[in-house]
C-alpha cells in the first residue's frame, strides 16, 4: 500500500502566502493549520469580499484572540447575526410562521442579549467549570453502575453499553428527567 501524505492527497496545494490562502475551495480542510498561520501573522482580520450574512456585505475572519474577544463581548457595535434576525421576527410576528420551530423558540429564548446569556449560563453551568466539578461523584456512579451491568460478561459492546448511554444518563439527571423516560 502507497500511503500519501494528506497534503499530496488534496486537489488544493498547501498555501504558502497570502494569495495561496483559500478557506472554501476543495482540499482546502487539509490546508486549515497553514492557512490559519498566514491568516494570523499576515492578515489577522481577514476580508472574503461579498460573503457577508446580507446581501453586498463582506465577511471576515478574526485570527487573534483580542480581535474575536472585542468583537464577541461588544454586541452594540458588532451584533450577531442571530440576534439581528431575531429582531426582525419580533417587530414582524407573521414572519415567524414562515419560519422553523427552532428560530421560533429562539424568538421567545432569546429576545435580548441579556436574557440570552442568562438563559445560556443556565444550561452551560452544569457542564464546564465549577458546575461540572460538582457533579463529579454523580458522573462516576453513574459510570460505575453501568460497567456493574456488563462487567462479567465476555463480550461487551462498548458504544452501546456505555459511550451511548452515559452521557445520556448524566444529562438526563443533571436537569432532573426521570431515567426511566430514556431510550436506551
Amino acid at each position: 500500500m502507497n500511503k500519501k501524505p494528506n497534503h499530496e492527497l488534496s486537489e488544493m496545494a498547501c498555501p504558502h502566502q497570502l494569495a495561496d490562502v483559500d478557506l472554501f475551495g476543495l482540499g482546502a480542510q487539509e490546508h486549515w493549520y497553514e492557512a490559519y498561520e498566514i491568516l494570523h501573522s499576515e492578515a489577522p482580520v481577514h476580508r472574503i469580499p461579498g460573503e457577508g450574512f446580507m446581501p453586498g456585505t463582506d465577511a471576515f475572519i478574526l485570527t487573534r484572540y483580542e480581535d474575536v474577544s472585542r468583537v464577541v463581548k461588544d454586541e452594540q457595535r458588532y451584533p450577531p447575526a442571530l440576534s439581528l434576525m431575531i429582531r426582525q421576527l419580533s417587530e414582524s410576528p407573521e414572519a415567524a410562521t414562515n419560519l422553523n420551530t427552532m428560530i421560533q423558540s429562539m424568538v421567545s429564548l432569546r429576545p435580548s442579549p441579556e436574557l440570552w446569556r442568562t438563559h445560556r449560563q443556565e444550561l452551560t453551568d452544569p457542564w464546564v467549570g465549577p458546575g461540572a466539578s460538582r457533579h463529579k461523584s454523580m458522573i462516576v456512579d453513574t459510570a460505575h453502575s453501568l460497567i456493574d451491568q456488563w462487567i462479567d460478561d465476555e463480550k461487551v459492546d462498548f458504544v452501546s453499553q456505555f459511550a451511548q448511554p452515559l452521557p445520556q444518563m448524566v444529562m438526563a439527571k443533571v436537569l432532573g428527567w426521570p431515567i426511566e423516560d430514556l431510550k436506551l
